[in-house]
């Protein structure tokens, strides 16, 4: 009976039931998985870990965080590097905190800038 209970609990619970929410304007591409954070580096790409990969491009990460309401919204834009085709990469997380001390990733985003496109704006589309 309680392992009954302990189980209907568990997939009634928000975070059970919870979609990731892909921001308008950005993609999924390279989607981390939904679940809860103990420590918030473990969102990081590998790719902004072991920056700079080469000196080519001028390469550079900038990290953004502020708190929006209830939600930490982290920033990581990568600009310059080894793709000719990009200019500029930016992952967003939004996540908020659970009554652990645990971090809930509740959206999350990737965009990127085109050096090709002859456009300086942000897009979710691949780069030609």
């Amino acid at each position: 009976m309680i392992r009954s209970a302990l189980i209907l609990g568990l997939l009634a619970s928000p975070l059970a039931a919870q979609d990731l929410q892909i921001l308008p304007g950005y993609s999924d591409f390279r989607k981390p998985e939904a679940g809860r954070y103990v420590a918030l580096t473990d969102l990081l790409p590998t790719w902004a870990l072991s920056f700079p990969e080469s000196t080519e491009g001028s390469p550079r990460v900038d990290l953004m965080s502020t708190v929006v309401g209830e939600r930490l919204v982290v920033e990581v834009t990568s600009i310059g590097g080894g793709d000719d085709s990009v200019s500029a990469i930016q992952i967003r997380y939004e996540l908020e905190q659970d009554g652990t001390g645990a971090w809930v990733l509740m959206a999350y985003g990737f965009r990127q800038q085109c050096a090709r496109s002859g456009s300086e704006g942000w897009t979710s589309q691949p780069c030609p």
